[in-house]
């Protein structure tokens, strides 16, 4: 497992093509796109993101849901979840970039995903 600083883990989910924070602030919930899921081995949350920016710090902050106890938006960092997975966190590579929450909402209440969580 890489860690999320490695580079080439941070290029497979396009950082670069990554809407800033709140560039889509007017766009409701269901429709927003969704491009990276992130998950921790081990633990079924899995944390999906819709806007991130580079903080002056190096650390990535991310808006998005956080599938967990249950399903919020929020503000969450790199930082944070490397430190979650103790160093052991990963992309979900079968994630379909760009998917609106409506149906990954749908998908994680019906438990249509191949693999816990991965869409199939």
């Amino acid at each position: 497992m890489m860690s999320l600083y490695d580079k080439d883990l941070l290029n497979q989910i396009v950082l670069d093509s990554l809407p800033k924070l709140y560039s889509t602030e007017n766009t409701p919930c269901e429709e927003k796109e969704l491009l990276a899921c992130f998950y921790i081995p081990g633990c079924r949350w899995r944390w999906f993101v819709a806007e991130g920016s580079q903080q002056g710090s190096g650390d990535w902050l991310f808006f998005g849901v956080v599938d967990g106890f249950e399903r919020e938006w929020g503000y969450f960092t790199l930082s944070e979840l490397v430190e979650a997975g103790e160093g052991s966190v990963g992309v979900d590579e079968s994630f379909k970039w760009g998917t609106p929450y409506s149906e990954i909402d749908t998908r994680l209440t019906t438990g249509v995903f191949a693999n816990g969580y991965h869409i199939e």
